[in-house]
């Protein structure tokens, strides 16, 4: 499926001490690294999905959007899930694979949460594929129109071809911006 949803008012931009320690505690000696904070982080839990992960981890990669990071959970997964996640880590260091023995889908998500240093919080399956403009066209209606949250449409697709999600017809037959979840009964 493909999907987005996105969360958080936009703030500005801070700065943060990418290593553990300060300057002089045990820990470190050298000046600390400050870099700025991403602002999106994509959160994606990983568990048996190594028949997918390749192409959800490619789509994120082909954002245009390009100031983001992406904090994959690898929740213990016994395929090779988290070798695909690592090789991708190693080679785009926008991406950051953190490991955990196997909590389950929210406890997954919440451990990329912890992780997550962006202003603007982003989930993705580790089975969806978010097309290029999706973070771009989500951040900018945040900014536009000073919302708390933006999601996307979900396609479901196979080999055949894709379609939208009959579940959420309703939902997406038109934009609704600046609404509130009580407006959709």
């Amino acid at each position: 499926a493909r999907c987005s949803a996105m969360a958080g008012t936009p703030r500005r931009r801070r700065r943060r001490d990418t290593r553990t320690g300060g300057l002089g505690s045990a820990a470190s000696t050298t000046p600390a690294t400050i870099r700025p904070v991403p602002r999106v982080s994509v959160v994606v839990p990983i568990y048996r999905v190594e028949a997918y992960l390749e192409e959800c981890l490619a789509s994120l990669r082909a954002q245009t959007f390009a100031d983001l990071e992406v904090v994959m959970v690898d929740d213990g997964s016994p395929d090779a899930s988290a070798a695909i996640a690592a090789s991708v880590a190693d080679e785009d260091p926008r991406f950051v694979l953190v490991r955990q023995e196997n909590a389950g889908l929210g406890a997954a998500r919440n451990a990329g949460v912890a992780h997550a240093g962006g202003e603007l919080l982003m989930f993705v399956d580790s089975d969806d594929r978010v097309p290029r403009e999706a973070v771009t066209r989500l951040v900018a209606s945040l900014d536009r129109t000073g919302s708390d949250f933006a999601t996307g449409n979900i396609h479901r697709f196979d080999s055949s071809g894709q379609w939208p999600a009959a579940f959420l017809k309703r939902t997406f037959s038109r934009p609704r911006r600046r609404t509130h979840v009580t407006r959709f009964r």
